[in-house]
């Protein structure tokens, strides 16, 4: 609750309690941030898990979405011992070895980072066609 002063147009002064609605609304606002980010989160994953290079799925399968802190999402692809092999397919090589033919038509390297990045761009436009 808060307590406003104000002068009326009487030109008496008058205090009046005012109900504050701000800690609902920033919960509220958090909750609903979060849902979102999650979301473009969760889309990048789905996209990323389309263009991947796949043999076997390993990688493919290792694709995940980590929420390491409030409002704050991870994409990672790999996990130890895998971790070397998808950073060697996400740059399309090392200092010396190159990928030259990606098994599987329409993958190639940098799958995780151009997904993020283009479903990023899209969220953006998203946002600024709603303000």
């Amino acid at each position: 609750m808060l307590l406003a002063e104000c002068w009326t147009d009487s030109g008496d002064f008058v205090k009046k309690r005012v109900d504050s609605h701000i800690p609902e609304f920033k919960i509220r606002t958090e909750s609903e941030l979060n849902r979102i980010l999650e979301g473009v989160a969760r889309e990048i994953e789905r996209d990323a898990k389309m263009v991947v290079p796949l043999k076997k799925g390993t990688l493919q399968s290792s694709i995940k979405v980590n929420k390491v802190a409030p409002l704050k999402y991870k994409v990672t692809a790999g996990e130890f011992p895998n971790l070397p092999y998808a950073l060697f397919q996400e740059k399309g090589g090392d200092s010396t070895r190159r990928v030259r033919n990606y098994t599987t038509p329409g993958t190639g390297k940098n799958y995780l980072g151009a997904t993020g990045d283009r479903i990023m761009l899209k969220t953006l436009s998203r946002l600024k066609s709603q303000l």
